[in-house]
């Protein structure tokens, strides 16, 4: 979330640092470990500890069911409202009627979680109706264009072929199909690096996904990076 990230920024200068992780994890287990918790908890005010779990929560809700509909397909962002609806139901009306030995045995976490895993992996199926194909890198000097140009451009993109390359991906995008043509991106720059001189590297990357049928919000994430 953006107010994490600036709370991070505000500590260590740089939002890519993991100090401020680290060691508000160190703390925490410090507390824990000498039982300090309870006290510590006892003495802050109630309204206190309240608001903290709303400035937490309330941001969460608003990115996933909100500002959720612009980064995930329709099938996605109804999973996450039928799971939102499906624990606030089950822990406020259906819980309290059933017999209190059975109550420990059904928290609402853990049926939501069962609910999520299944809807999930029939949205999968559903879209992975047509096979992935692995994502592939192409130069420039073997890709053509279908525009047509004057003889002095023609050259111009002759002599700049070797510094582009195409990363087709075709069918529907999940998180594994991006991670792979991510870790190929890395492999191909390390290459690059290695074998070739800084004049002749790759300086541009062209994105083919005139094929692509769809994309999950997890792999968005991906290309994000």
């Amino acid at each position: 979330q953006t107010k994490f990230n600036v709370i991070n920024l505000s500590i260590t200068g740089t939002s890519e640092s993991s100090l401020p992780t680290l060691s508000l994890g160190c703390i925490c287990l410090l507390v824990f470990l000498s039982g300090a918790a309870g006290n510590i908890i006892n003495i802050m005010p109630r309204f206190l500890l309240g608001g903290l779990c709303v400035f937490a929560g309330v941001g969460f809700l608003y990115e996933n069911l909100w500002e959720g509909r612009k980064k995930m397909g329709r099938a996605s962002f109804a999973i996450v409202w039928i799971i939102f609806l499906v624990n606030f139901i089950w822990e406020f009306f259906v819980l309290q009627n059933l017999p209190k030995e059975i109550q420990p045995m059904v928290p609402g976490l853990l049926v939501v979680f069962v609910l999520g895993v299944v809807l999930s992996t029939f949205e999968f199926m559903f879209a992975f109706m047509h096979k992935a194909k692995e994502p592939s890198i192409r130069g420039g000097d073997v890709c053509c264009s279908s525009a047509v140009r004057s003889e002095k451009h023609d050259n111009q993109l002759a002599v700049m072929a070797g510094w582009f390359h195409v990363f087709k991906v075709d069918s529907f995008v999940f998180f594994g199909t991006a991670n792979t043509l991510y870790q190929q991106l890395k492999a191909h720059i390390s290459h690059e690096k290695v074998t070739k001189p800084k004049a002749e590297r790759t300086k541009y990357l062209i994105f083919d996904l005139s094929e692509v049928t769809g994309i999950d919000s997890s792999a968005r994430d991906v290309f994000y990076k």
